[in-house]
């Protein structure tokens, strides 16, 4: 009886996350609190599934997403996804496989680590009007806690990932197509069809973006900060390289935010 008030108390909290519902929050709490420490009897079972029955009936649907449940053949599906840097488009992408049924928070330091990304700042990752962050307060979606498979992505549909909230990177992600495999299609299995662009220029976004697009801007701009073009990784994207390194930089990336 315990499992079936914590599993529904699951799905109320993820109705709950990013709305102002601050104390219907603490009742759940509450709730969760008193079944973790006292025995629940058959009429105190049923009290209690009541109760949660009204809570859920009192939070309004989003507008904006439905969070689907996860389903068991989605681990044999993958997803094939285009992500670049926005205003560097065509100068720096990635297009890659990757399992669907992962979090966003996955997707995220696959995208991240792609591009040379140190991990050193938050994320956050958008789709529709929702915002999934690495971490944060009760009341917001954490992206490590909601799956790609969850949002009912199409093809063309569009996510985004802003990294280091001083600079502002800003990546665009679309799904290109979403396949279905006899086996599982694990994190192993994932791979660079190809891409362009070595990577971000961590903490100088400003420069690496007058370097791509107004060189001798750049130029002039490096000189009056007593700076030299040597001080700046430039380098072409190697795509061999790239997939020997990707799922042990997914990892390293993945192990920056836990």
């Amino acid at each position: 009886m315990k499992q079936e008030i914590y599993d529904y108390i699951q799905q109320i909290e993820l109705k709950l996350q990013n709305r102002e519902h601050s104390t219907l929050y603490e009742t759940i709490n509450e709730l969760k609190s008193y079944v973790e420490n006292n025995d629940i009897d058959e009429r105190t079972y049923k009290l209690i599934y009541k109760l949660l029955d009204a809570i859920d009936e009192s939070i309004p649907e989003t507008n904006n997403i439905i969070i689907n449940e996860r389903k068991p053949h989605d681990a044999y599906k993958s997803v094939i996804i285009k992500a670049y840097i926005i205003g560097l488009g065509k100068k720096f992408y990635r297009i890659m496989e990757i399992p669907y049924d992962i979090t966003l928070a996955d997707l995220a330091y696959f995208v991240l680590s792609t591009f040379k990304a140190s991990g050193y700042h938050l994320f956050s990752v958008k789709y529709k009007k929702e915002i999934f962050v690495d971490r944060g307060g009760s009341l917001v979606y954490l992206a490590s806690n909601v799956y790609l498979s969850q949002l009912n992505l199409q093809p063309k549909s569009q996510l985004d990932i802003e990294y280091d909230y001083g600079d502002e990177w800003k990546f665009k992600v679309t799904i290109q197509s979403i396949h279905d495999h006899d086996d599982k299609f694990d994190l192993e299995d994932s791979y660079i069809i190809r891409g362009k662009g070595y990577g971000i220029w961590e903490d100088e976004a400003t420069f690496m973006h007058l370097y791509y697009r107004s060189y001798p801007l750049f130029l002039d701009v490096i000189k009056d900060n007593d700076m030299e073009e040597k001080d700046f990784v430039i380098k072409e994207f190697d795509l061999n390289e790239a997939n020997k390194n990707l799922i042990s930089s997914y990892h390293h990336m993945k192990n920056m935010y836990q």
